[in-house]
């Protein structure tokens, strides 16, 4: 057995990529290619004046991955055997890390500035840990990475601006943590994202008008933080967008634009200082059939001024399908989002039953949920 310079073996060379690397106690060879071996690489086809490039580039990955176990005590167990919740590159990237996944480890301290070496990485995602210190401005040199979430957490300062260079991101979260300072508006440079989650922090300013160059944004979170200010028109051109959380500020308007959001299922405005005319807007949006919550803490509708806005249901809040009542839960719940894709039918999410043509009573309804 050939031992890496990291003082891992190569197990199986048909191994399950999480499994690649063993911990052994013998003393290390120098021989950096030891990582990623000649024959698997000649398996591949590799051509040989690449092989001990491309072994070194596996040998770098791997000793960040060192440097991070050596740190943190809980990697020190869940990597004692085996690297737990990495996957290794196939191909062109072959030995290279090039996803991480760690959720609900316990993990504490500090994230290695080390992570922004591992040039191949595409998703990182660390959520529900103890990780304490500042966000590396290091993860700006991912270039490859389409993934980030650091959500619930502890993570202290700003939020980097370089991260607006990751041009292949398509999810950020960086909710849940202790961040402070504003939203970069150079995140509105990020074409392919998707999914942007910075609330729950102590985020303070305003929305940056950039957001609305999100062309490919379909989910923004920017609840429970202290933004103030009005609400940018130029959000009304997130055409794909879904769903627009922002309770919880102190924003003082929002424009007549976000009416021109024809993708739009949810926007939660509770909580905020909200003054001037936005019945008729959510008036506008109610009839279309978009989830509205204006909460209590938003300036009162008189009574006819609900009429105004929801001529079919004068004495109450419009009624929702069972649809909705599912969609409202994951829209809360960060698991669940992660469960069930926004972007696929209902009655296809996973442990949800709806009656069928045999229970006609229940047609179309929830029968059913297991979780």
């Amino acid at each position: 057995q050939q031992l890496d310079a990291a003082r891992f073996v190569d197990v199986s060379p048909g191994a399950n990529q999480e499994t690649w690397y063993q911990e052994v106690d013998t003393p290390p060879t120098p021989n950096a290619q030891a990582a990623v071996p000649d024959t698997f690489l000649r398996d591949y086809g590799v051509p040989r004046e690449n092989r001990d490039e491309m072994a070194e580039a596996a040998m770098a990955d791997v000793r960040v991955l060192r440097i991070w176990r050596r740190r943190c005590p809980e990697l020190r167990l869940e990597w004692r055997t085996r690297w737990h919740g990495v996957t290794f590159g196939r191909g062109a990237n072959l030995g290279r890390v090039v996803k991480i996944v760690l959720m609900h480890q316990g993990l504490t301290g500090a994230l290695p500035v080390e992570l922004g070496q591992l040039a191949e990485l595409k998703v990182l995602q660390l959520p529900s840990n103890r990780l304490t210190g500042e966000v590396p401005v290091e993860l700006g040199h991912l270039a490859a990475l389409e993934e980030l979430n650091l959500g619930n957490n502890y993570l202290i300062g700003e939020v980097p601006t370089v991260l607006g260079t990751l041009a292949r991101l398509r999810m950020l979260n960086l909710a849940m943590n202790r961040l402070t300072g504003e939203v970069p508006a150079a995140l509105g440079q990020l074409a392919e994202l998707e999914d942007l989650y910075l609330g729950d922090n102590q985020i303070t300013g305003t929305v940056p008008a950039a957001l609305g160059h999100l062309g490919a944004l379909r989910l923004l979170r920017l609840n429970n933080m202290q933004l103030t200010g009005a609400v940018p028109p130029a959000l009304g051109q997130l055409a794909e967008l879904r769903t627009l959380n922002l309770e919880g500020n102190r924003l003082t308007s929002v424009p007549s634009e976000l009416g021109l959001l024809g993708a739009l299922e949810q926007l939660n405005l509770r909580n905020n200082q909200l003054t001037g005319e936005w019945e008729t807007l959510i008036g506008h949006l109610g009839d279309r059939g978009v989830l509205v919550s204006f909460g209590a803490d938003a300036p009162e509708i008189t009574p006819s001024a609900r009429r105004d806005c929801f001529p079919e249901h004068p004495s109450g809040p419009m009624p929702v399908s069972d649809a909705d009542v599912l969609r409202q839960w994951r829209y809360y719940c960060p698991q669940l989002q992660e469960l069930w894709p926004a972007d696929s039918d209902v009655s296809t999410w996973s442990g949800v039953t709806f009656g069928g043509a045999g229970l006609e009573a229940a047609a179309g309804r929830m029968v059913g949920i297991d979780l």
